[in-house]
């Protein structure tokens, strides 16, 4: 049993009594000495893949989802079991994954709907080879739906598919991966809560799954797609990012221009109008970006000169200006803070830094900020590396 209490919960319970309570950045002297590669946080948890292959994972661990044998929570990394050498991390609500050197799918964490794509329903505390034949070469996983890319650019994906989000055409679990229908390939792929998104080497943006809020960029609402369905328009995209939430966000290939579709009752899509958008609707402030991400109720982007934006719900400090305070237009991230990458989970947020810092900001509750504390922080703190 999963014993996850939903962020929202959990800020009512715990404010009052001083643990999970937001607070301000305290000063950190420890850097660590791990050469950070790669960044991918999750819901409670977090991981970075280092240049030498190695993951590391610290935060939620109910599920296995750290990879160390264990269903401890870690408050500072704790290395990945197996000796893998892994050239991609992804980390999702309770389930991480990483593409290898060899081109292998590996996952371990929460099973429940075959996210592992191992071909059961078990929880693993330890990584596993995705079943069938590889030749992978990047892996994004939710928690309940996971999918890769081949080399070929060829998307394949496995898990939860009751609203479509596997894009095989039908509504059924898969416990092992399956093709996505219509012979499209793809540079980059998504997996949100219910629905799934991706850019095609012409850089059209496709979506498929639940349209329930406009997530998926077509016009069509109360509808499953359950293979992909092009994003309406004519924008150029250079990625497109699947909110766990009913919303999905991109920008690009010229001007590094934010575009967001779906729900937006708390900001999320950067329009202050609040109005649901069904089709891509340009994030407001002019932002020049060069990465992008979204997580349940908020997003944010890296821009062209390394200063993190965010915007949308902030009760957990996730948006990092050092307030709790939802925001309708994006707002800098405090610190003045420089990041080469920019990854965000379901209720917090990390950068990494040229010297391979890595600095978190928003939900901690089970120690995802990796400052050694379950306190949350409404700016960004330094990871205590090892």
């Amino acid at each position: 049993m999963r014993r996850r209490i939903p962020p929202l919960v959990l800020l009512a319970v715990t404010g009052c009594g001083g643990a999970g309570l937001v607070a301000p950045a305290p000063e950190l002297t420890h850097v660590g000495s791990l050469t950070v590669a790669q960044l991918a946080v999750g819901d409670g948890h977090s991981c970075v893949r280092t240049n030498a292959g190695e993951a590391w994972c610290w935060g939620w661990n109910v599920t296995g989802q750290l990879g160390d044998g264990s269903r401890t929570d870690r408050l500072a990394p704790v290395r990945v079991a197996g000796g893998h050498n892994f050239i991609w991390l992804s980390a999702g609500q309770d389930v991480t994954c990483g593409i290898t050197a060899a081109q292998e799918a590996w996952c371990w964490g929460g099973n429940m709907f075959g996210a592992l794509g191992d071909g059961t329903t078990t929880d693993r505390s330890l990584p596993v080879k995705v079943s069938g034949v590889h030749g992978y070469s990047s892996i994004h996983t939710s928690g309940s739906t996971t999918c890769a890319l081949k080399a070929n650019g060829a998307a394949w994906c496995w898990g939860r598919n009751s609203l479509g989000g596997l894009g095989d055409g039908t509504q059924v679990d898969r416990l092992a991966p399956v093709a996505v229908v219509g012979g499209l390939t793809f540079t980059q792929i998504s997996t949100g809560g219910a629905h799934t998104c991706a850019v095609a080497p012409n850089h059209e943006a496709w979506c498929w799954g639940n349209t329930g809020s406009g997530q998926t960029g077509n016009s069509t609402l109360g509808q499953i797609r359950t293979q992909p369905t092009k994003v309406l328009g004519s924008l150029s995209f250079a990625r497109i990012e699947a909110s766990q939430g009913p919303h999905s966000c991109g920008f690009t290939t010229t001007g590094g221009t934010a575009y967001c579709m779906g729900r937006n009752d708390r900001g999320q899509l950067g329009d202050p109008s609040l109005m649901f958008a069904f089709t891509p609707a340009a994030v407001q402030g002019g932002l020049v970006l060069a990465q992008l991400g979204v997580g349940t109720v908020f997003s944010c982007g890296l821009t062209t000169a390394q200063a993190a934006w965010c915007w949308g719900d902030n009760n957990l400090g996730q948006l990092g200006d050092g307030s709790t305070t939802d925001r309708l237009n994006p707002v800098g991230v405090s610190g003045g803070h420089q990041f080469v990458e920019l990854a965000i989970g379901s209720w917090s947020a990390c950068g990494r830094k040229q010297n391979h810092e890595v600095w978190c900001w928003g939900a901690n509750f089970y120690g995802q900020l990796g400052d050694g504390t379950t306190v949350n922080r409404t700016q960004p703190v330094q990871v205590v590396l090892p």
